[in-house]
């Protein structure tokens, strides 16, 4: 019942046009999916970022590799990109300003992968960091 419960919810978020009577400000009159997208799609590069922090300096930076200062990095990272999201959605449409969110995705091809390969993971984070500037560049 409260798996039934908790999707009717998130499709409810999902919708098209969420209006909440008691919020103000953008997430009011903003559709929530792209913005709740781009934060965990930068949560996501957070996460990439200590990974490939942590394999460049492992015997230093061993506290990179525990769970909390890896939360902490995603978490920051998504903060910022939620604000970064925010001022983006002020000039373009939600759905526009998700575009230069989307590269980030790549970053799980090596977050799922428990192999360690400096080469491919420096690769793959600068090439997602790479066409998200890229496209930030090209809405404009």
């Amino acid at each position: 019942m409260l798996i039934v419960h908790s999707a009717r919810v998130i499709l409810t978020l999902m919708s098209n046009q969420t209006r909440w009577p008691g919020l103000t400000g953008w997430l009011q009159r903003a559709n929530v999916a792209p913005a709740l997208l781009a934060v965990i799609l930068t949560f996501v590069g957070g996460l990439a970022l200590s990974r490939l922090l942590y394999e460049l300096f492992f015997p230093q930076a061993g506290l990179l590799g525990r769970p909390l200062p890896v939360f902490l990095m995603g978490l920051g990272t998504a903060v910022l990109g939620g604000l970064l999201f925010r001022q983006l959605e002020r000039r373009f449409s939600s759905w526009t300003a998700l575009v230069p969110f989307l590269p980030l995705a790549l970053n799980l091809l090596y977050l799922t992968d428990p192999a360690v390969d400096l080469v491919r993971s420096r690769l793959l984070f600068s090439l997602s960091l790479w066409a998200g500037i890229l496209l930030l560049f090209f809405i404009n």
